[in-house]
């Protein structure tokens, strides 16, 4: 909290948004009791969270997660925007060309990398971008095969496709999950058929049961009700340590199939918003992985609190993206 505190002073102080006026650092409440006073966020504008992707998913999920704690922290309002299409691209390039008075940041994942790697990103935003730290750490990414298609673990599917069947996995081209699933095909030697039916995984869903696929991928909480109900079964979790609640289920590693592919969902800035805002937002989130309610709440989507300084951020984009290029280049 006295980080938090002394970025958001900090700014406050660079940005002169409220330091007319307040002459006395403590407020007196009615007992006379001594109570910190609320610093002020940076702009007195509402901040705009931007997600690339339709409400309903888990990156919309865990942002309005998120909002809520920033929201209750700071005691400024931030509210979640969602700018779809083109592959992500077009939340990057409104946030890249926004306001640069902290009032607006991206909110996404490792897709953004991928695209990156791929060189299909017509936003770089590991170079074009400033980091402002990440939050949440998902290692819930799945495989799973329609109940039609009879598979119940990689074995089956690795059996089907050496006898000679066609096998097709949906999934959307220079995407993070596509590129887990791409090394999972590579290190189980067999042939899948990549093919998009869908955008989302609630579109893949719908043409999985339609009978255009066998197989499809998604964050746990997005299938689950799914598998419940005994419509797909999950094949392969890309972990090696299964999150609470989904310890029944089997991981690739397990399988021998060893593809560890962790999600990271981060925030960016516009490149030419200022560092301290930059900061001050980046000790927010620190301030709010400490918050139980946050925990709980992402814990219930299979999910857990992963928060990285900009700069670890930064290290932790370069090194992803350094090792799918390599990837790319050898397959």
């Amino acid at each position: 909290m006295k980080k938090l505190l002394s970025a958001l002073l900090c700014a406050t102080m660079i940005f002169a948004l409220t330091a007319c006026g307040q002459n006395d650092s403590m407020n007196t409440t009615a007992s006379g009791d001594s109570v910190p006073e609320t610093v002020a966020w940076p702009t007195t504008r509402q901040v705009e969270l931007v997600v690339p992707y339709k409400a309903g998913g888990d990156t919309d999920l865990y942002c309005r997660a998120i909002a809520d704690a920033l929201s209750e922290k700071l005691g400024v309002t931030f509210v979640v925007s969602n700018v779809t299409g083109a592959g992500a691209m077009n939340a990057a390039v409104d946030v890249l060309e926004g306001p640069t008075d902290g009032s607006k940041f991206l909110f996404g994942h490792n897709s953004y990398l991928a695209a990156t790697a791929a060189g299909s990103a017509a936003v770089d935003v590991t170079t074009e971008m400033k980091p402002a730290g990440a939050i949440v750490a998902d290692s819930s990414l799945c495989i799973y095969a329609t109940k039609a298609s009879g598979f119940t673990c990689m074995q089956d599917v690795i059996d089907a496709c050496n006898a000679g069947q066609e096998v097709r996995i949906s999934t959307v081209a220079n995407t993070y999950p596509n590129y887990c699933i791409r090394e999972m095909i590579a290190a189980a030697g067999v042939d899948i058929r990549c093919i998009e039916t869908g955008s989302t995984v609630g579109e893949q869903v719908i043409a999985a049961m339609d009978g255009q696929a066998e197989l499809i991928q998604g964050q746990y909480i997005a299938v689950r009700d799914y598998v419940e109900n005994g419509d797909f079964n999950v094949i392969g979790v890309f972990t090696d340590e299964l999150p609470a609640g989904m310890e029944d289920l089997q991981t690739f590693p397990s399988q021998g199939i060893n593809v560890v592919e962790p999600k990271y969902y981060c925030f960016w800035a516009s490149p030419d918003t200022d560092d301290a805002i930059v900061e001050a937002f980046s000790a927010a989130l620190e301030d709010i992985q400490n918050d139980e309610a946050l925990a709980e709440l992402l814990a219930s989507y299979y999910a857990e609190v992963g928060y990285m300084t900009p700069a670890e951020m930064q290290t932790m984009e370069d090194n992803t993206v350094a090792q799918m290029k390599e990837y790319f280049a050898a397959n």
